[in-house]
């Protein structure tokens, strides 16, 4: 049976394994060793495990303990592209950049819409920023934000047209408000 080391709480650390870097390791240069490196600082009863099982053992254990980043893309992505566009005629965007800003997660298919990933991890400081830059590329704009912030964040934006998704303590998207087409800021430059 996989467990966490006694007081390993690197949950931070674990994380990383599910970072676009460890997986581009993986599957370009068939190079597992961070991984490894990573499993065994933290785990205990891996032996003889697959990597299906470990990672899904993780995963689990993140969300629980550690909404990070990744958990949030992985439901966009299940739910806005696997569940409500066509796979064919949609394009994904990882943290692509717009103007001075790094969008977390872009979909496109004849509209633009953006997704601004906040995580009880980050800080709310640059948002405002950030949604200035997204404007001048995207017609709709998502912050995706967990329960703790949910209402906090739809209180902010009430009067606007930006969206807000709730990432749930299920781990399921919520659509607390619904983003508006809005092509005001649009800058055909950064476009």
């Amino acid at each position: 049976m996989i467990k966490l080391k006694e007081n390993t709480g690197n949950y931070r650390s674990l994380s990383q394994i599910f970072s676009p870097s460890h997986f581009k390791e993986v599957v370009k240069k068939g190079d597992y060793s961070n991984i490894n490196y990573k499993i065994q600082k933290h785990l205990v009863g891996f032996d003889n495990k697959d990597y299906n099982s470990i990672l899904g053992f993780l995963y689990k254990k993140l969300e629980k303990n550690y909404r990070n980043e990744y958990l949030f893309k992985n439901a966009l992505l299940n739910k806005k592209l696997l569940g409500e566009h066509c796979i064919k005629s949609t394009t994904v965007l990882n943290e692509f950049k717009i103007e001075n800003s790094i969008a977390d997660f872009v979909l496109l298919n004849g509209e633009v819409r953006v997704f601004e990933i906040k995580t009880d991890l980050d800080s709310f400081e640059k948002l405002d920023k950030q949604i200035k830059d997204y404007r001048k590329f995207a017609n709709k704009i998502f912050i995706v934000v967990s329960s703790n912030n949910a209402s906090k964040i739809s209180k902010l934006y009430s009067n606007t047209e930006i969206g807000v998704i709730e990432f749930t303590n299920q781990n399921t998207l919520k659509t607390i408000k619904e983003a508006n087409n809005d092509v005001s800021g649009f800058d055909y430059l950064t476009i």
